[in-house]
């Protein structure tokens, strides 16, 4: 009897912690920039707004080795942002369906967010011209709803059409309050088009892989 109340107890007092958790939210401090195959920064979560429960400095002693020659740098790049675009290409039409659905779920969620600080920029291009300044063109139509009703949300993006890029800088310092996010992230976790657009990609990765 005496180690069943133990027990019960160690549960109850892990409950509370887990509520006040959520009440309270999670801190997330980020600060990272990505140039070519550099990649220098920070990401610190933290509870209560003092106890670091994560911690991730860039680069780390494994990621510090020598790097490729610069021409081997840009042939990866290329081939990678051109493969990375070939298996999105084909759900393009699927996704900008749930555009709505995602700015919904943005809208819920920055009620539970505390910002201090959101900038964040983008250089973004590929080996066509004109599929840059799709994606850009598609960035720009979402982030002009934070930036524009968010004082402390900075997004940005810039086409890049000399070399293939995918470089970004991020300053990042939020405050989640994660029992106010439960019933946004449900509602778009059940939309019935996100789960079958979901299970097309999965089906899609497998079919490639096999």
């Amino acid at each position: 009897m005496v180690l069943l109340n133990i027990i019960l107890s160690i549960i109850l007092i892990i409950i509370i912690i887990l509520f006040l958790i959520l009440f309270f939210g999670i801190r997330i401090s980020l600060n990272i920039n990505k140039t070519q195959a550099k990649l220098v920064g920070f990401i610190h979560i933290k509870i209560f707004n003092t106890i670091t429960i994560f911690k991730k400095e860039f680069p780390s002693k494994e990621e510090s080795k020598p790097e490729k020659k610069d021409k081997d740098k840009s042939e990866d790049t290329s081939s990678s942002i051109t493969e990375q675009w070939e298996n999105i290409k084909p759900f393009i039409s699927d996704i900008k369906k749930q555009i709505p659905n995602f700015i919904d779920f943005l809208k819920n969620t920055l009620k539970s967010i505390e910002i201090s600080k959101f900038n964040v920029h983008l250089d973004l291009g590929f080996e066509n011209y004109a599929q840059t300044a799709k994606i850009v063109g598609y960035i720009w139509s979402i982030v002009v709803i934070p930036n524009t009703s968010i004082k402390a949300v900075q997004i940005t993006a810039k086409p890049i059409f000399i070399e293939p890029t995918l470089d970004f800088n991020a300053n990042i310092d939020i405050t989640i309050k994660l029992l106010k996010t439960v019933k946004a992230f449900l509602k778009l976790l059940f939309n019935k088009d996100l789960i079958r657009l979901i299970i097309k990609i999965i089906k899609s990765q497998r079919a490639k892989n096999e």
